[in-house]
């Protein structure tokens, strides 16, 4: 037999979860990326406690991926898989990678801002839009 009544509860637990990830978890995580990326720019790549800045940065991409997926931002999960890309591709990362990993950590954070601010807690298809045209255009202009 089917429990509707536990079905609930759990929606409940894992809707809480989410709103924890929007707030903390995910600002979190993109503080912990903007640190690296800046590093990056900053500093060689040496080795800090075991784990270099490119590799903290990958590991960081790929839980973020993971992350926005189980609680279903596609946006997100996108945008962390572009920087892993970007950054396990580039032989050395340079100051045009540093500028467009930035870029995507701060649409990020923009898409989170919105979703914090959003009463039914998801991201507009147009926001969404609006978001991935503009980071277009930004990864557009670094690299030309």
């Amino acid at each position: 037999m089917f429990d509707k009544d536990a079905l609930e509860r759990a929606k409940s637990v894992v809707d809480q979860f989410r709103q924890v990830y929007v707030c903390e978890w995910a600002p979190d995580t993109l503080d912990e990326m903007e640190a690296a990326v800046f590093s990056l720019r900053h500093f060689s790549d040496e080795a800090a406690n075991g784990e270099t800045r490119k590799e903290a940065l990958l590991r960081l991409s790929r839980e973020m991926t993971g992350h926005a997926n189980t609680f279903g931002f596609d946006l997100l999960s996108d945008f962390a898989s572009s920087i892993n890309a970007i950054v396990s591709g580039a032989r050395d990362v340079g100051a045009r990678e540093v500028d467009i990993c930035h870029a995507h950590i701060m649409a990020m954070r923009t898409a989170l801002e919105i979703v914090a601010e959003n009463p039914d807690g998801v991201l507009s298809a147009g926001d969404e839009k609006r978001l991935r045209r503009d980071l277009r255009k930004i990864v557009r202009m670094t690299f030309n």
